[in-house]
Parts: structure tokens; sequence; C-alpha cells
């Protein structure tokens, strides 16, 4: 009995990793490792050399470095990065996960809807 339920259980587990495996493709990701369900790419990272194995970062330091950033090149920074389980359900709609032009659109009317309403 037990033996079966490991066999089934071993089976289910590689169908999904390969039916995964098969969709990302299509998901048309950049060159680089696929990241598995669930732990991603953490058995890639290499504990010795950690600061090889993370993604580039961009730090600013100081008062005169964020401000620039943020008020002087305020539209390079306002963008959020794309969640694609969000897009692919929502279509691109939505406010949760809205970005750019159709965030502020539905920022403005939300803002005036609000005010109208004596909030």
């Amino acid at each position: 009995m037990d033996s079966i339920v490991v066999l089934v259980l071993s089976l289910s587990c590689l169908l999904l990793f390969l039916l995964w495996r098969q969709s990302s493709r299509r998901w048309k990701l950049p060159p680089g490792p696929i990241p598995l369900p669930i732990i991603g790419n953490f058995l890639q990272i290499d504990i010795k050399d950690i600061h090889q194995s993370a993604n580039p970062t961009v730090v600013l330091h100081g008062y005169e470095a964020v401000k620039e950033a943020l008020i002087d090149h305020g539209e390079e920074f306002a963008g959020r990065g794309n969640f694609p389980v969000a897009e692919k359900i929502n279509k691109g709609l939505g406010i949760i996960f809205s970005n750019g032009k159709r965030w502020k659109g539905i920022r403005r009317f939300t803002l005036m809807t609000l005010r109208n309403l004596g909030m």
C-alpha cells in the first residue's frame, strides 16, 4: 500500500514538473536558469559566493541621490515590475497590479471620486 502511494505521488510530481516546464517555455522568458515552482532559484545560489548569485541591484545612498532619483527622474522610477500570474488573470486590468498610465488614470479617478464623496 505504501509503495503504491509513493509511486502515484512520484508520477504526479513528475507530470506536474513536465507540464510546468512546457508552459514556462511559452512565456518567452529572458535567458537564464529556469526557476522551480515554490522554491524558485534557491538551489542555484552559491553560499560561498552569494554576491555573484544575487540579482543586480541599484542602491541609492544619500539624500541628494534619492531626491534626484525620485523627484528629478520620477517618471523613470515610477514603474513597477510585472506580475505574470495577475496579468494573465486580469488581462492587464485591475487596481492592484496596474502600472504606468493605466495606474495614473485609476488613481486620478479614485481620488476625484473620494473627494466628491467628502473624503
